[in-house]
C-alpha cells in the first residue's frame, strides 16, 4: 500500500510492506519488481518504506553464516536497497534480539526546497497488544533549513502509477489542517443536519482515487465552512498539553519514570519492563472510563466536549 504525505515544505511517499514466513527469493524479487514498476527510482521525493520484512539476517550481519539460504535472500534484498538508495534506520531489536521490522528511507535533497527531512526511530507505545516479535516503533520526521541562495522553485508532483486514469494533483485536494476553524463556536446539530444530507454521489462516479478524495474533501467543506466559523489570522491557537486529558496524575508520573529510563537505554532493564506494563495497563483503563464516561455525557447533548476529544 502506498500513501504520498505533504509535510510542511516537503512529500514523503510511504509504503507498507509485509513478507510472510519464511520469506523466499521469489518474494524478495516481486518487492524489487514492483518498486521498478511504479518508477521508484525516478521518483523525486522522500521515500519511506516500513514493514514486516521477516528477514533477520539483513540488520545482523553475522548470524549469516548460520543459516546458508538467508544469506541469498539477504544480499536481493540488499541490492535492492542499494538499486534505489534505501538506508535502513530501525536498530531496535525484538525480545529475541532480532529485528524483523525495517525502516527503510530515502531522502530527497533538493537545494531548491526550503526543506529537508530526516527521520529518527525510536521504541514507541503500542497502541494494540505488543508481541515478542514485534516491538512498538515510533518514527519522527525531523525537517531541516536547507542553505541555499538560489530561488525556491516549485517541484512538479509525479504520477507513479502508470496505470492511473488521470493525473489529477495531490495539491488540488482539501486538508482540515489547511483550514483556521473555530470548533469552539460551532452550532453542532446544524452542522450534523447539513453533513448528512450532503449528495455524495459524485465521489462514486470516478475509478481514480484521488479524484474520488478530491470531490468528497470539496463536498465535505461545502458544510464546514458555511457552519464553522474561521479565526481571524495569526490567532491559530496550538494545544500545548504534552498528555492526553484523560491521563491521571498517577499514569504521567509513572509515563516520565519510564521515558526516563528510555533515555538512559535502559530498555533491557526489568525495572523498566515492569513500568512500561504498568503505564499501558494505566493507560488503557483510564482511556475506557474515559470514553465511557464520555458516552454517558452524549446522551446528555454535550457534543462540544466530544468535539473536543476528537481534536
Amino acid at each position: 500500500m502506498w500513501v504520498e504525505v505533504k509535510i510542511k515544505y516537503t512529500t514523503v511517499l510511504i509504503g507498507l510492506v509485509y513478507m510472510p514466513p519464511r520469506v523466499k527469493k521469489e518474494t524478495l524479487e516481486e518487492f524489487h519488481n514492483h518498486l521498478l514498476k511504479h518508477n521508484i527510482s525516478e521518483y523525486d521525493k522522500n521515500l519511506l518504506i516500513v514493514g514486516d520484512f521477516n528477514l533477520y539476517a539483513f540488520s545482523n550481519p553475522q548470524l549469516i553464516e548460520e543459516d546458508s539460504t538467508s544469506y541469498t535472500r539477504e544480499e536481493i534484498l540488499r541490492a535492492t536497497c542499494n538499486f534505489f538508495n534505501l538506508e535502513s534506520h530501525n536498530t531496535i531489536r525484538n525480545d529475541y534480539n532480532r529485528i524483523l521490522d525495517l525502516v527503510l528511507f530515502r531522502n530527497y535533497n533538493n537545494p531548491n526546497v526550503k526543506r529537508s527531512l530526516s527521520i529518527d526511530v525510536q521504541g514507541g507505545e503500542p497502541i494494540v497488544k505488543e508481541v515478542p516479535d514485534h516491538p512498538a516503533l515510533e518514527i519522527n520526521f525531523y525537517l531541516r533549513k536547507n542553505n541555499s541562495n538560489k530561488e525556491s522553485i516549485p517541484i512538479p508532483k509525479q504520477n507513479i502509477n502508470p496505470n492511473a486514469e488521470s493525473k489529477s494533483s495531490r495539491n488540488d485536494i482539501h486538508f482540515f489542517s489547511d483550514k483556521n476553524f473555530n470548533y469552539t463556536n460551532v452550532d453542532f446539530d446544524s452542522l450534523s443536519n447539513h453533513i448528512n444530507n450532503l449528495n455524495y454521489s459524485s465521489v462514486l462516479q470516478t475509478n481514480e482515487p484521488d479524484t474520488s478524495l478530491e470531490r468528497f474533501y470539496s463536498i465535505l467543506y461545502s458544510g464546514i465552512e458555511e457552519h464553522v466559523p474561521k479565526r481571524r489570522p495569526g490567532t491559530i491557537q496550538i494545544n500545548k498539553k504534552k498528555y492526553p486529558t484523560w491521563w491521571s496524575r498517577q499514569t504521567i508520573a509513572t509515563v516520565k519514570q519510564k521515558e526516563k529510563l528510555r533515555r538512559k537505554k535502559m530498555c533491557n532493564d526489568g525495572t523498566f519492563k515492569q513500568l512500561k506494563k504498568r503505564c499501558q495497563k494505566l493507560i488503557k483503563t483510564e482511556l475506557k472510563n474515559y470514553t465511557k464516561e464520555l458516552q454517558n455525557k452524549l446522551k446528555s447533548n454535550a457534543k462540544k466536549e466530544f468535539w473536543n476529544f476528537i481534536n
